[in-house]
């Protein structure tokens, strides 16, 4: 699978703080495990159907709780000056953002209900509403084409 230049550019653009940070470690001490922990992850990388906006995860580690946090990012394709933002449905962790096929609705998976579940919100990503509940985790989804449902 091959990037678009703007979906490389964001890549690109979001790692280089944590980059720049090893950088600067690296000068002073060797690469340690600590540090490859410290370091977010992104992935689950999702455009809007208009091309416009970027979902992404981001799975930071919080080493005090020995677990890691997942939450999503948007940024703004069209907007290259405009830093990518966190929503604030993220609280509670949440992951696999996909957008519906109209471009309004973004699904994410939250374990905030006690599993993990099917969410949504929209672009603001400001509130967020619970659209399964089913006896089992949730795994992988993916909405239909006419975005009525979802296949889980």
């Amino acid at each position: 699978m091959s990037l678009s230049p703007k979906l490389a550019a964001l890549l690109v653009t979001a790692a280089l703080p944590a980059l720049a940070g090893v950088a600067a470690h690296a000068e002073q001490q060797p690469f340690t495990y600590q540090d490859l922990a410290r370091l977010d992850r992104l992935s689950a990388l999702n455009v809007d159907p208009a091309g416009r906006l970027a979902a992404f995860q981001v799975r930071a580690t919080d080493l005090d709780k020995n677990k890691g946090v997942n939450s999503i990012w948007i940024k703004d394709l069209g907007q290259a000056a405009t830093p990518e933002r966190k929503l604030a449905v993220s609280e509670g962790g949440a992951s696999n953002p996909q957008w519906s096929p109209d471009g309004q609705t973004l699904y994410f998976i939250s374990p905030r209900s006690g599993s993990d579940q099917v969410w949504k919100t929209d672009a603001t990503g400001a509130t967020a509403t619970q659209v399964t509940s089913l006896p089992l985790d949730v795994q992988a989804y993916q909405p239909t084409p006419d975005g009525k449902g979802l296949v889980v």
